[in-house]
């Protein structure tokens, strides 16, 4: 097979089970950081893009990692935003967490990500304060520059146009 790329979903703790928004630490099945190193460096050595799945948008309904009073975007009349179990984070909870993975993901050598969500949902936050959507656009963009310029190229899904110029592969084109 020429010319793969490879999205690699579950590699969080306890796999493909809705952790997020934690993301570190990996699974423990799939070895420890000097493994993860070895396996990004064999597949960069092959020119094969292996991009690690994840999401700073969605927090999962019993997952760690966010207050659901205080981190979960809400509504005018003060419902969480979200789909079915799944929450969506506030945009300043959503750069918080992307600025503190920055160092997992150079300890276990990840350099290519690939974002759900946070590149194609846009909303108003009005949990704390009122967060319009365009100032929502500028925590989003801040967001994706900030893993782009400390983790690597970004595969986004769906991005919405405002984040073209953020996106390096653009996934699940629709038609």
């Amino acid at each position: 097979i020429d010319d793969l790329f490879v999205v690699y979903r579950g590699w969080t703790e306890g796999g493909l089970t809705g952790t997020l928004p934690n993301k570190f630490p990996v699974e423990k099945k799939l070895g420890d950081k000097s493994d993860f190193k070895e396996v990004n460096a064999l597949l960069a050595e092959q020119d094969i893009p292996f991009y690690y799945f994840t999401d700073y948008t969605k927090a999962y309904d019993g997952a760690k990692g966010f207050s659901g009073r205080s981190d979960v975007a809400r509504k005018i009349n003060a419902k969480t935003i979200g789909e079915g179990k799944d929450y969506f984070l506030s945009p300043f909870k959503t750069l918080e967490i992307a600025k503190n993975d920055i160092a997992g993901y150079k300890k276990y050598g990840i350099s290519n990500l690939a974002i759900d969500t946070t590149a194609n949902q846009l909303f108003s936050d009005f949990n704390k304060a009122t967060l319009p959507r365009l100032k929502a656009i500028d925590l989003y963009a801040e967001t994706l520059e900030v893993l782009q310029e400390n983790v690597g190229p970004l595969a986004l899904y769906q991005p919405n146009d405002y984040m073209w110029m953020l996106t390096d592969r653009y996934l699940d084109i629709p038609m």
